[in-house]
């Protein structure tokens, strides 16, 4: 990831600083777990830290410099000392961390340590997990590992046993805002993404879905909707699948907002946290590949439905 931007913002970041540290000294843990569910954010961080550990410019501040041949090789994704596993799709095989497991004895090619990289970790299986155990245990001077998840949750305590384990937290608001600027729609996306990098600049290459989605959670959440209204509602929401995920993403944030007394609002507190339920589990329901008109269908009513002293299952 090469925008200068993003690379300032992560060395900022107050949990960059607590593991900058050790790649300062050279005194690497073996293996790192971190996770978060911001993609972007957590891509950039893994690379500033490795970048860290080869650059040969670093700044005043200590930080990777970004400019030298170390460093442009890791950004490329082409310094041959560091390996990457998992990034195609959404599992990872067994044959994957087994070639993993053999590359850990092997020597580092153009440094004295190398790193081997498993992004999307949540996709171990149980059985891939327990395989590394024992490697984790013995790994060489010279071989770090990292993960990357989305969660804890889905990593075996064995294996966080075995690891650094941080959990990312969200960006705070000021620090997205040097990257997206301040002006009123800006600081909207701002407010919509709940300190998420990958999102907030996701509504920022879609502003016209953004706005388009933004007026729709408003008039959800500000207008007395009858159901006899859904076919209207039904029309304006596309059939793909991501721009469906857009919608009820931003409906469930605008309506999380407004619950906590972030947005002026004249709703009961327990009618917008049934509707924000209701989001996720719908947004859970994309993700199992649910039929999208009738993930449409229960969205919709279920708002609608919930707004006029029901609720929709």
């Amino acid at each position: 990831m090469e925008d200068k931007r993003i690379r300032q913002l992560v060395h900022e970041n107050a949990d960059f600083k607590n593991v900058i540290p050790a790649f300062d000294m050279g005194c690497f843990a073996g293996a790192y777990l971190f996770a978060s569910e911001d993609d972007v954010f957590i891509d950039c961080f893994v690379q500033e830290l490795v970048c860290k550990a080869y650059c040969k410019h670093l700044t005043s501040g200590g930080m990777p410099c970004g400019e030298c041949e170390e460093c442009r090789k890791v950004i490329s994704r082409t310094k041959i000392d560091v390996s990457y596993y998992g990034y195609n799709g959404t599992t990872i095989k067994k044959e994957e961390i087994k070639s993993l497991i053999d590359n850990v004895i092997t020597k580092p090619f153009e440094s004295k340590e190398k790193f081997l990289v498993i992004e999307n970790a949540e996709n171990l299986s149980e059985i891939t997990q327990n395989l590394m155990l024992k490697t984790l245990e013995e790994l060489p001077s010279f071989t770090t590992i990292i993960f990357k998840a989305k969660s804890l949750s889905s990593i075996l305590p064995t294996i966080k046993s075995r690891c650094k384990t941080f959990s990312l937290k969200p960006l705070p608001r000021h620090s997205l805002l040097k990257i997206m600027g301040t002006s009123e729609k800006a600081i909207r996306m701002v407010d919509m993404s709940f300190g998420m990098l990958g999102t907030a600049l996701e509504y920022e290459k879609r502003q016209a879905l953004f706005d388009s989605c933004y007026a729709f959670a408003e008039g959800m959440l500000y207008s007395f909707i009858e159901i006899s209204e859904m076919p209207k509602y039904i029309n304006l929401l596309t059939k793909n699948k991501d721009d469906i995920k857009h919608y009820i993403k931003i409906t469930l944030n605008l309506f999380a907002l407004a619950y906590e007394g972030k947005v002026s609002h004249t709703s009961k507190p327990e009618m917008l946290a049934k509707i924000v339920l209701h989001c996720n589990e719908c947004l859970s329901l994309i993700d199992k590949k649910m039929n999208l008109n009738m993930i449409i269908d229960k969205f919709l009513m279920g708002i609608i439905t919930t707004k006029t002293g029901g609720f929709y299952v």
